[in-house]
Parts: structure tokens; C-alpha cells; sequence
């Protein structure tokens, strides 16, 4: 599974939109550090670098809108071409399905490069054709490379998704409580073979692509912060990747993180709006009706964890919890807490999804 370290390398990263959506909430499970730019194992054959949405934290997602993403190519010469493509989730392995019925959706073919020289990197943001119904079991988005990549493979010429990962061995990478492989970066291989055949591969080492959705509707992710980062530019800051779903709150690696957490509104349609925020050790997971609202997913008797106003850009952050004694944190280690937020403006009420967090 090679990658390539981007400090190796001289990038000209641009920011290109197309068709751009302005007030798209944005979804991600990466951490925001890049430590490589990658294929994973698919090397020179054609496949998919795919990102999944577990069902066991995230719900009621609903429709997503937009589709972002960084892409490299290792020689701006010869074009790349790739497909967005969204996947659902095969039941018997947990891995993206490829049956013929598997793809949720597919849309390309799109190009990167195909003029001047040298390594490229690129951020780009598609508004999806059609918007795309994230089904209550979860599902995988990601790129789709279409076409072989011509010798003397793709770490010379070929295309690639920046990555975070690999944590300890890069400080700033994606950070999830030790003793938990997330397994939520795959691939599907498109091997080059008579007759061709697709196998599902786990990428591992906490790997998460540097991709990313929008939604119309109101989105909340988790955040922890780790006061004792051995990176830095972390330290104290909310890390809204897979440290989120899995905060370490009794220090297991032995230096110092004892994980605070917490949780972002995005609601870009409704800004100045009042929000609140509800948590629950248990989640509905068919969820409750409320007429003209949507679906609740919490325990009725759920703890109001925030209220406040979202600011000028539908944004609210709340505070960071510190469970406080490692008499408490001992006590909340090995459960769950789930929450799920609603804001008011506009004269309507709209809830956003909800997250699990395992502790």
C-alpha cells in the first residue's frame, strides 16, 4: 500500500468549484492533517477510494448535496480521470457492497491535470446532480478511478487522495482511543485480470480521506480535545475526526490525554437561530416522528447539554465537557452517549442528525 509524503513534494494546490453550493452543511470524518497522499492498495489497477458513514454513530443524515475532495496527480502532464460514487453498505462483511445493486450513486467521469508539469494537488467541490439519500444503515462515498494507470505506476503519474492516518507514528494524524481500528477507509479493487473481478479491501491504520459532503438539512459532529497533543498544532483544539466517535478519556497511552468533548451545529440556512442540543446514553434507532419536524432519535428523558445562538454563518460551538475526576472518566469508559440538536429560526423548528460517541 504505498503513499507518498507531501512533504516530499512541491504542490500547486488550487481551490476549484463547480457549481459550488454556498450553504451546504459540511460532513466529514477527517481530522483535517494531511500526512500522505494515497491510492491505498490499489496501486496501478483502476478502483475506488471510499469513505464510510457507520450507521453505529451517525443517523438521519438524510440527502447529501455536495461532494468535496483533494486530489493529487504525480504529473500534471497526462490527465486523471475519476467518477464520484456513493456505495452501500454489504451487510454480511460491513465493506462497501458490489453486487449490481451495490451503487447508490455514481456521476463522471471528471479530470484532473492533462497540462503543464510536475506534481498537482487539487481541492474541488461538486454540487451533486441529484441529491443523494444516505440510507439509515450507513453507506461509503468516495472517487472512483476509472482507467489503469500506465507504467512505471501511479507514484510517477498517476492520481491520489490526500490522507490523514497513522497515528502515533505522525503525531498530527487521525487519533481515535488506542485499541480501536476504526475501518472505515476502503477500497474496491478493479484488478486487471480475465476474467476482471472487484475485491473490497480495509485500508487500516486509522486511515480517513480528505473528502467530505454537504447537506441541505442540519448537520452535528462531535468534537475532542486532547490537552496534551503530541502535535502541536492540536493541542487544545477540537478534532472533529475520528477522535470524536472515539475519545480516550483515561489516558491509555500514558501521556497525558484525559479527552474533553463536545459537539458542532452546522445549520448555514439558518443563521442567528437558537439551537439546543440533547444527550442520551441510548438512541431510537427507527426514530420518532414529530409532525412537520422529522425524526427524534434520543431517549425522551435526554439531558439538555447546550442552548445558544448560532452565529452569523449557522455555526455553534459548544463548549467542551470535562467528565473532571479519572474516578468519573474510569466510570464513563467502555459507553456510549449519543446526541442530536434542533434549531429554531425562520418560524420553523428542524432537527439535524444525530451522533454516537464510544468511550
Amino acid at each position: 500500500m504505498r503513499r507518498i509524503h507531501l512533504t516530499a513534494a512541491v504542490l500547486s494546490l488550487a481551490a476549484m468549484a463547480w457549481a459550488q453550493t454556498p450553504k451546504a452543511n459540511t460532513f466529514h470524518l477527517y481530522d483535517g492533517s494531511t500526512e500522505y497522499t494515497s491510492r491505498g492498495f490499489l496501486g496501478s489497477n483502476p478502483g475506488e477510494c471510499l469513505q464510510k458513514i457507520p450507521a453505529s454513530h451517525f443517523g438521519y443524515l438524510r440527502k447529501a448535496v455536495q461532494f468535496n475532495v483533494v486530489l493529487q496527480d504525480q504529473s500534471k502532464a497526462t490527465a486523471e480521470e475519476f467518477y464520484l460514487i456513493f456505495r452501500k453498505v454489504d451487510p454480511a462483511t460491513g465493506g462497501p457492497d458490489v453486487t449490481g445493486h451495490g451503487v447508490l450513486y455514481l456521476e463522471g467521469p471528471y479530470k484532473i491535470a492533462g497540462s503543464g508539469t510536475g506534481v498537482g494537488a487539487w481541492a474541488l467541490s461538486y454540487t451533486l446532480k441529484k441529491a443523494v439519500k444516505i440510507p439509515a444503515e450507513g453507506c461509503f462515498y468516495g472517487v472512483y478511478w476509472s482507467k489503469p494507470v500506465a507504467k512505471p505506476g501511479w507514484y510517477r503519474d498517476g492520481g491520489s487522495v490526500h490522507m490523514s492516518g497513522y497515528y502515533p507514528r505522525k503525531a498530527c494524524g487521525e487519533h481515535p482511543r488506542k485499541g480501536v481500528a476504526t475501518n472505515l477507509a476502503w477500497n474496491v479493487i478493479y484488478h486487471q485480470t480475465l476474467p476482471p473481478y472487484m475485491e473490497t479491501k480495509i485500508c487500516g491504520g486509522n486511515r480517513a480521506w480528505n473528502m467530505s459532503l454537504g447537506f441541505a438539512s442540519p448537520v452535528l459532529q462531535g468534537y475532542a480535545v486532547d490537552p496534551a497533543a503530541k502535535c502541536a498544532g492540536r493541542k487544545g483544539k477540537p478534532d472533529y475526526g475520528y477522535a470524536a466517535l472515539w475519545p480516550d478519556l483515561t489516558d491509555l497511552e500514558k501521556y497525558g490525554y484525559l479527552a474533553n468533548f463536545g459537539w458542532r451545529i452546522r445549520a448555514a440556512n439558518y443563521p442567528g437561530a437558537v439551537a439546543v442540543l440533547l444527550v442520551s446514553p441510548t438512541v431510537i434507532r427507527k426514530g420518532v416522528e414529530i409532525p412537520g419536524v422529522g425524526l427524534w432519535y434520543l431517549h425522551p428523558f435526554s439531558v439538555i447539554a447546550f442552548s445558544g445562538k448560532l452565529s452569523s454563518k449557522g455555526v455553534a460551538v459548544t463548549p467542551a465537557i470535562d467528565p473532571g475526576y479519572k474516578s468519573y472518566r474510569a466510570f464513563l469508559a467502555g459507553t456510549n452517549l449519543y446526541a442530536q440538536g434542533g434549531v429554531f429560526g425562520k418560524g420553523k423548528f428542524a432537527l439535524t442528525n444525530w451522533v454516537g460517541m464510544e468511550f
